[in-house]
């Protein structure tokens, strides 16, 4: 079960949504961020625009990583980060 709850936020990253604000700027998030925008406008009040995506957007994805899986870790990581990126902008272009 551990191993079929792991795939499925896996396949979730590649779901996300686009929040806009009042002046036309568009934020990425994932689908499934629980952001409340009951009574938010506009994001006027967001100093970092790119620090509220990061932050909308953490998931975590592996607890208890051992010393010896850090190395190939990265290596997937990196690849994972590179598909999600291909595909938010063949989605963001056709958009």
């Amino acid at each position: 079960m551990k191993l079929l709850k792991h795939l499925q936020t896996l396949a979730n990253l590649f779901a996300f949504k686009t929040l806009t604000d009042g002046k036309g700027n568009e934020y990425v998030v994932y689908r499934n961020s629980t952001i409340d925008l009951t009574g938010f406008s506009d994001f006027a009040d967001l100093k970092d625009k790119i620090g509220f995506e990061a932050v909308e957007n953490h998931v975590h994805l592996l607890f208890g990583v051992k010393c010896r899986e850090f190395d190939p870790l990265l290596a997937i990581g990196s690849d994972l980060a590179n598909a999600l990126l291909a595909d938010v902008r063949v989605i963001m272009v056709q958009g």
